[in-house]
């Protein structure tokens, strides 16, 4: 059967030609006194006891934001599935007022270029509300591979090579995190 150990400091007398030490100090030997043997036990039992409390504290925050980014993105595949939807009205809205333009005055294209135009406004203050933004996919400025996704690229002597040219379709983010890239036209050297 295996012995036992404790924990339990041993006294022990310093080696023979030496005089004991003063002030709980080591013994010259190696051998440790008592108090220096609590006082080690103590600094090792702190120690473990502050590393808990900081992996708790540690723990509770990750939980915290784990549980924070499930409610920000538990929308995103009802999200997703919107976007084709405001992307048709904008495209119905941009043929109908390029109808409006052509075909002068006609009430009832007006009234549908306010209906529809009511409809994305709604719409857009819906997705606001659930953080969704769309990501900015201006002329000229440089393609960012993070929020835009390169689906044609045109000869350009204009603009500098990477830089967009068009937006074919609106990217957006929710809370930060892109739900669907901007698919863009990028400009290179001829």
């Amino acid at each position: 059967m295996a012995e036992e150990t404790t924990n339990d400091p041993i006294e022990t007398a310093p080696p023979q030609g030496q005089p004991p030490q003063e002030d709980g100090a080591a013994p010259a030997g190696g051998d440790e006194s008592p108090l220096a043997q609590l006082q080690a036990r103590f600094d090792e039992l702190n120690d473990r006891y502050l590393r808990s409390l900081a992996e708790m504290d540690n723990y509770r925050k990750r939980v915290a934001k784990e549980r924070g980014d499930e409610k920000a993105f538990a929308a995103q595949d009802t999200v997703s599935l919107f976007l084709p939807v405001v992307d048709n009205l904008e495209r119905a809205l941009a043929s109908a007022q390029k109808h409006q333009g052509q075909s002068g005055e006609d009430p009832t294209l007006d009234q549908l270029v306010k209906g529809v135009e009511l409809t994305l406004k709604q719409f857009g203050s819906a997705l606001e509300k659930m953080q969704v933004k769309p990501i900015p996919a201006e002329v000229g400025k440089p393609f960012d591979p993070h929020q835009h996704q390169a689906l044609l690229q045109e000869e350009h002597a204009e603009f500098e090579e990477g830089s967009i040219l068009e937006e074919l379709q609106k990217g957006y983010t929710l809370a930060g995190r892109v739900i669907r890239p901007s698919m863009v036209k990028v400009s290179r050297k001829p």
